[in-house]
């Protein structure tokens, strides 16, 4: 592990030691206001007490008022206290994450099991999806929205234009560069993972629900009655024949607020639930808002939320927020009778979150689209950040097929039990076979430039020390079975197989990548089939790797020795023991093992 690296995961345990520093400090004040609470509540009905004797309802009434003021005061610190815990605990846990991954490869986030696909082009044979898979290694996307762009860039298999691969990779750089941005935005959206609540729709649904209309009549009376009701009520302290006014108003409001019970309900019910999500969606916004973006990729990846044209959004779900928080201080006997009577409280806040709707929320779809985009991101710009060793690959225009690696590995094996090769395309001889024994490398070769081409074509860096490839299509021919839900045998499966790959390479730029093909049907047939099948991808100028156990295969060199090149993975017997160094060379393999294993459990091979 390089020296590099070795700061990444001091990095991390440094944030670690700290996040954990900080929340033993608030948990001590959190403790401390609980008790502090207690106390109040002893001393406040101490006082109530006291104020029995002078027998007077408004006193004590008043008494009360000031009380609950004072207790609700001492809960909104310890709340405050108790969500900076909760968000220092978070960051705790991503740093965690990330030092888990760089020694572990364990991720808390989705490892995309529900998206294996075997019908793909590549993802199935090339560990995209699932327990250690690609996905699993880059995966830091807490929505569902975030995790399908993530999966779409994986799978996509239309060719981008290189200039537009490299300005991603800026981009990508630029953000695995920013922290503390990345961490924070990580840590807002944690809660949406932990609930399994998908917000995001939620939100997008409210925001298209038609407003539920507040009479303007009602809005002139909330006015002046907001303008009247506090010398009201203190006069009513003094005067006693205010009083009589005041129990008329709070008789009246109540009537109101029954009359527009349903409206109201139906408001509440649309956005209450959502309290948490609206303050962490307003953080979320703020800290995009507020950074300063360099690369031109970035800026024109927020746009969507930085040009708003109407205020910004991080008010917007601060004022969504602010309402919910209306909403539910009304929630309650209390609120009931004294925030309705008094000031008609939820009918007010159903005008506002019309007000809200009609302002601000027309573009809120595509804000939160963009917000998924860049949660996709953030997940790619963290293997920059992580492997600070892997190439940043040279994407080219080139029509011709290039392909040249330097030290290339497979991402998901260990680092400290990788093996790299190196290798190169030639547009002279575009297809290689790969002969070697079994279990010497030669499906994990090919499944490392087929992953590697993956993470390039994202935008992402490669396991490799230097990499150039152009841009074309991957198809993969590797894992291939029958299935008894669609009745279909293997030899079927693989003939559909390649089918599929003759009717891809007649359209567009294919690199394939093949693992032993026609193993369901006899040698001869395989044979014959598989030389048929090299002809044919001769003929249609096609390039990729072929890798067999079988040795006539390479004879094919002979015919079209300007095509073809060979390969190998080689085995050596020492004291009773197959020895393998995954390195691949040119030429063939003359070594094989299969004898030697089924030797070693017992058969007699003559």
């Amino acid at each position: 592990m390089n020296q590099t690296k070795q700061e990444r995961i001091g990095l991390y345990e440094s944030n670690i030691n700290d996040y954990n520093t900080k929340i033993k400090l608030l948990e001590i004040s959190i403790n401390r206001l609980s008790t502090l609470r207690l106390i109040f509540v002893l001393i406040a009905g101490f006082a109530f007490y006291q104020t029995l004797g002078y027998k007077d309802v408004f006193l004590s009434l008043f008494s009360i008022f000031a009380a609950i003021i004072l207790f609700a005061f001492l809960i909104k610190l310890q709340s405050t206290r108790i969500n900076k815990k909760n968000h220092f605990l978070d960051f705790k846990r991503i740093n965690e994450n990330e030092l888990n991954m760089i020694l572990n490869n364990q991720n808390f986030y989705d490892n995309g099991s529900k998206w294996i696909d075997d019908s793909h082009h590549y993802s199935s044979d090339l560990d995209l999806f699932g327990e250690q898979s690609l996905f699993n290694l880059v995966n830091r996307c807490s929505t569902l929205q975030g995790n399908a762009v993530l999966v779409n860039m994986m799978k996509n298999n239309e060719p981008i234009a290189a200039n537009e691969i490299r300005e991603k990779q800026k981009g990508l750089k630029e953000l695995s560069d920013l922290v503390e941005f990345r961490q924070n935005f990580q840590s807002f959206l944690l809660f949406t993972k932990d609930s399994g609540e998908d917000y995001i729709s939620k939100l997008v649904t409210y925001s298209k629900a038609a407003p539920v209309l507040i009479s303007r009549n009602y809005i002139i009376y909330i006015k002046v009655l907001t303008l009247l009701i506090g010398p009201l009520l203190a006069g009513a302290i003094f005067v006693p024949e205010l009083r009589i006014l005041l129990l008329i108003t709070l008789i009246a409001n109540t009537i109101i607020c029954m009359l527009k019970s349903k409206v109201i309900r139906k408001t509440a019910q649309q956005i209450l639930g959502m309290e948490q999500a609206l303050m962490q969606f307003k953080k979320i916004f703020e800290s995009i808002e507020t950074q300063n973006f360099k690369t031109s990729y970035c800026v024109h990846l927020v746009k969507n939320i930085t040009d708003k044209t109407s205020g910004s959004f991080s008010s917007t779900f601060a004022q969504l927020s602010h309402l919910v928080s209306r909403f539910l201080k009304s929630d309650n006997p209390f609120g009931t009778i004294i925030l309705n009577g008094l000031f008609l409280w939820n009918v007010k806040s159903t005008y506002m979150a019309d007000e809200i709707k009609r302002k601000h929320l027309g573009q809120v779809d595509q804000a939160l689209a963009t917000l998924a985009q860049l949660e996709a991101h953030l997940s790619l710009s963290i293997l920059y950040f992580n492997n600070p060793d892997w190439a940043i690959p040279e994407v080219t225009e080139e029509e011709a097929y290039t392909y040249d690696v330097v030290s290339i590995a497979h991402p998901l094996i260990e680092e400290k039990n990788r093996v790299t090769n190196s290798f190169s395309i030639t547009n002279e001889r575009k297809i290689d076979i790969i002969t070697g024994s079994n279990m010497a490398g030669k499906s994990t070769f090919l499944r490392t430039l087929g992953i590697n081409a993956v993470l390039a074509f994202c935008g992402a860096p490669v396991c490799a020390a230097q990499m150039k490839i152009s841009n074309f299509r991957i198809f993969t021919y590797m894992r291939i079975k029958d299935s008894l839900h669609k009745n279909t045998s293997t030899f079927k499966m693989e003939i559909d197989r390649i089918e599929e790959l003759l009717k891809l390479i007649q359209h567009t730029k294919v690199y394939f990548l093949i693992d032993e093909m026609l193993r369901g049907t006899n040698s001869l047939d395989k044979f014959r089939g598989s030389k048929a099948l090299i002809n044919r991808l001769i003929r249609d100028n096609s390039s990729g790797i072929i890798a067999t156990h079988d040795h006539q295969l390479t004879t094919l060199v002979n015919e079209y020795p300007n095509y073809l090149r060979t390969h190998y993975f080689d085995v050596m017997i020492d004291q009773g023991e197959a020895m393998f160094d995954y390195t691949l060379k040119p030429g063939e393999c003359r070594n094989y093992n299969a004898s030697f294993m089924l030797e070693r459990i017992g058969l007699t091979i003559d």
